[in-house]
């Protein structure tokens, strides 16, 4: 189950008067067999959008909307599902990674 958590938002202003949010960092976390792993993500935005909501009636849920709209969210769960595998089979990580190996002269009992 991939979940986010929003971190920090920031904001300017349009016009001297309205602000919009301009940047958010947000953590999108993966939990499986009791195994959780996570990842950050920035979002940025240049202009306000058509659907603005003004900043203090926004809520975490507008955000995480906001976030899962704009980021890759294949590379996002790509990412989260290659760290889950590193995390549970360090000899099985994902193509191009680095591998943990038993060095060669170390006896096996």
């Amino acid at each position: 189950m991939y979940t986010w958590k929003i971190l920090e938002a920031s904001t300017k202003s349009v016009d001297g008067n309205v602000d919009f949010v301009c940047h958010i960092l947000a953590q999108c976390f993966y939990k499986k067999d009791g195994v959780e792993v996570n990842a950050l993500w920035n979002a940025s935005w240049d202009t306000p959008s058509d659907s603005f909501i003004a900043y203090e009636d926004l809520t975490e849920q507008d955000m995480i909307a906001w976030v899962e709209s704009h980021c890759d969210m294949v590379l996002m769960k790509n990412t989260l599902d290659a760290k889950y595998q590193a995390e549970t089979d360090p000899f099985m990580p994902p193509e191009g990674a680095a591998r943990k190996k038993p060095l060669p002269w170390a006896t096996q009992e």
